[in-house]
């Protein structure tokens, strides 16, 4: 097993204060976060976005009691405890004090003598951790006796050597025992049918109505946890306790979450479970076509990921453990124990947290974070070409038409427009209602919009293709939909920007209405909030330069969604507040439609296949990272202060390691940059820190002496970069940043590592 030297997680856990201001037992249990009462069972979470956050506490144990009930109902509205009795009442049942012990550990997790910030995402990954803990704990009911205590009796033991290692190398699903559950479980159904003779005739006559019901896909035959006649017997069972979806494109597809809460007491994300166990429970799917199942059931996409495999492949991976999944649990239990020091009940003693020891880096490998692919060049331009070709060509007579339509729909439509008669509707009696549809201009000839509503909601075409994706993708390719047509623009405009200025999905979404400024003589600037804080909790509004192209697409989008806005009676000042899916709709742009519309792109221009027939998908941060890495390429070494500046880095260090992010799998490109570099110091271009004067010293006579000349100015600048090239790609010769912090902040050199072999 592979060593690895991490030495300690990547968060400091240090504390930042203004005061040193202590937790006071007295403190009422409110906070400008939560807009809701403590007590509460569902936390309404204040924060800067459009979305309606909460925490819900409404969670199931394994014990097969919700944490929300009062001993009377099992989802009471709230955890205050009272004197008023209920001929019902059970104790055994009533989980009232272990919740409020619960809340308020995850209440102080964003007290400042806990935490320095504590945004949303990071409140809810600890609010969700903490949970998982607390189902470990009342699956161990009687060791812990978690419904009185908590978390009290867990000692170091139980967390080294148990809790720790089983979250780290099987997630939930060893930790919780899903595995040995589900088929302890399934046993037992099993064995209530054959003892029921007519349910045991009912179920073998459904089955053998049914090919779905019947049929094992080769592929699981190796994952079966029962016999093929069994596993048919549970299949036509759970259809008869409806545990399969019943909408036509999703049908027999099985409802995984609403079985584990109601069968095993465990609520759990489909997509937290082990591949492994996910192989198996699709053993119990009853479709035809397995390869659907590789996609959500919501998909849009044409093919799977490129790089992204298959569940069966998935399945014969080895366990591996994430730098981010030890990193994150590391934080947690550090943050526990600091809260332990100040609540006197729930946790353990501050010294059983305090004892844990987190390097198991000595007998785990851990694999490093995930690092976000830089996208290959070809189709970086290629995207980029299509987007200005549909925004040059389409944009001014879409949009146009589009808001023709959309006022004709509702001064003619009116109040039926609003969900009274579907689109398909206005489409068939668009003479009526929506004539521009019919006299769309010559421009959009090459679109072929034929209907108002979009071709991913037509019931009437095939909803999946051999590979198991979104067969209507090709649909759309032939002809659209209005909604198509501008949902296209959209990813068009998204793409333009996040390619030429290099910025992030949450700097993009968040754009205002005024976001673009023209200075004489410079051109366009684009003005944004930043989205990763740099300075405390202050977040900068920058500008950077753009081309004119991507200040013309977001000029478009503002004129479409400025005008629909009025449409529907609304007003805000952000850019994507307007159209985002439908016509009948206006709304602010999703992270969840902000990829949704970069798949349909995708599909449209047919980004070409990869060797395993899978196509790559088009996300933002791929198109900030090919801008970082397409600025290094052509600007070198010496241009890292301006490359950070640009992206909003706040240290030149976090830029280097952006870049050899955004290079990996490139490292002849990184050579030829540094051979650039090192090229133009040795002749005198480029300015170096006199620590490299010996090391540049061996080098010029390295290069005298192979090339025969007295002078290095004598040698062809491409002979000098080739040779310096294959010094670097040989090892022998290497151009690292050597950090340093000044009294400005920080800076660095560019230092010359000579390998004497």
């Amino acid at each position: 097993m592979a060593i690895n030297n991490l030495t300690g997680p990547k968060y400091s856990g240090s504390l930042y204060f203004l005061n040193d201001i202590q937790i006071n037992h007295e403190e009422e249990l409110t906070a400008p976060w939560l807009l809701s009462n403590f007590y509460d069972n569902k936390w309404h979470i204040k924060h800067p976005g459009h979305e309606e956050l909460y925490f819900d506490w409404h969670r199931i144990m394994p014990s097969g009691v919700y944490l929300t009930s009062n001993g009377t109902e099992s989802k009471s509205q709230n955890s205050r405890i009272t004197t008023k009795s209920h001929l019902n009442y059970q104790i055994t049942n009533d989980y009232r004090n272990a919740l409020n012990k619960l809340k308020k550990i995850v209440f102080y997790l964003a007290h400042r003598r806990i935490s320095k910030r504590c945004n949303f995402s990071y409140h809810f990954q600890f609010f969700n951790r903490i949970m998982t803990l607390a189902e470990w704990t009342f699956l161990h009911e009687k060791r812990f006796n978690p419904r009185e205590r908590l978390f009290e009796l867990i000692d170091t033991n139980d967390l080294q050597n148990e809790f720790i290692p089983l979250s780290l190398l099987g997630g939930k699903t060893q930790l919780l025992n899903l595995d040995v559950r589900l088929t302890i479980a399934f046993t037992e159904i099993l064995s209530n049918i054959k003892k029921d003779a007519v349910l045991l005739n009912e179920l073998n006559k459904n089955i053998e109505q049914s090919y779905e019901l019947r049929y094992v896909d080769p592929l699981l035959k190796p994952w079966l946890i029962f016999s093929e006649v069994d596993t048919s017997l549970l299949r036509a069972w759970l259809q008869k306790n409806n545990y399969y979806s019943n909408v036509s494109f999703d049908k027999g597809r099985l409802k995984c979450e609403n079985l584990f809460e109601e069968v095993l007491h465990q609520k759990i994300k489909y997509d937290t479970l082990s591949p492994q166990l996910q192989i198996k429970l699709r053993a119990f799917y009853a479709v035809k076509n397995t390869k659907t199942l590789d996609f959500t059931a919501t998909n849009f996409r044409e093919y799977l990921t490129s790089g992204e495999q298959y569940l069966h492949e998935k399945a014969k991976n080895e366990i591996i453990v994430s730098e981010t999944s030890h990193d994150s649990w590391t934080q947690t239990f550090k943050k526990l124990h600091l809260i332990s020091l100040y609540l006197d009940s729930g946790l353990p003693p501050p010294i059983v947290l305090k004892s844990l020891n987190f390097n198991f880096s000595n007998h785990i490998a851990l694999t490093p974070k995930g690092r976000t692919k830089t996208i290959p060049a070809e189709i970086a331009m290629h995207a980029l070409g299509e987007a200005i070709h549909y925004v040059l060509v389409y944009g001014e007579a879409l949009v146009d038409t589009a808001l023709k339509v959309r006022r004709e729909l509702k001064e003619i439509g009116g109040d039926i427009f609003k969900g009274k008669r579907s689109l398909k509707f206005y489409t068939e009696y668009s003479t009526k209602y929506a004539p521009s549809l019919l006299d769309s201009p010559k421009a959009l000839a090459g679109l072929n919009i034929t209907q108002l509503g979009d071709i991913y909601r037509c019931s009437s075409l095939q909803r999946f293709n051999s590979h198991g994706g979104n067969a209507r993708a090709a649909v759309v390719r032939d002809h659209m939909g209005l909604e198509d047509a501008l949902t296209l623009l959209l990813a068009s405009v998204i793409i333009i920007i996040g390619t030429t200025a290099a910025r992030r999905q949450v700097e993009i979404r968040t754009l205002s209405n005024n976001c673009l400024e023209k200075i004489a003589g410079q051109g366009w600037y684009l003005r944004f909030d930043l989205g990763k804080d740099n300075f405390g909790n202050l977040k900068g509004k920058p500008s950077r330069c753009i081309p004119n192209i991507a200040a013309k697409a977001i000029t478009l989008i503002r004129r479409l969604n400025s005008a629909w806005q009025e449409i529907h009676n609304l007003k805000s000042e952000d850019l994507f507040y307007g159209f985002t899916a439908n016509l009948n709709t206006c709304e602010p742009l999703s992270k969840t439609r902000f990829q949704t519309v970069l798949d349909v792109f995708s599909d449209y221009i047919e980004i070409p296949l990869d060797s395993e027939g899978k196509r790559w998908y088009l996300r933002s941060h791929q198109f900030r990272r090919f801008w970082a890495y397409s600025f290094f390429y052509k600007m070198g070494l010496g241009e890292l202060h301006t490359l950070g500046w640009y992206l909003g880095h706040a240290e030149t260090e976090q830029t280097w390691s952006y870049i050899l992010e955004s290079f990996e799998g490139h490292d002849k490109e990184l050579q030829q940059v540094k051979a650039v570099y090192a090229v133009d110091v040795l002749q005198n271009r480029q300015p170096t820190s006199d620590q490299n004067e010996a090391a540049i010293s061996e080098i010029k006579n390295l290069l005298l002496t192979h090339f025969n000349k007295t002078n290095i100015e004598l040698v062809e600048k491409s002979d000098l970069e080739n040779f310096i090239e294959n010094l670097i790609s040989e090892h022998d010769l290497d151009v690292e940043p050597k950090f340093i912090r000044d009294e400005n902040g920080n800076n660095y050199d560019l230092i010359w590592l000579l390998n004497k072999r």
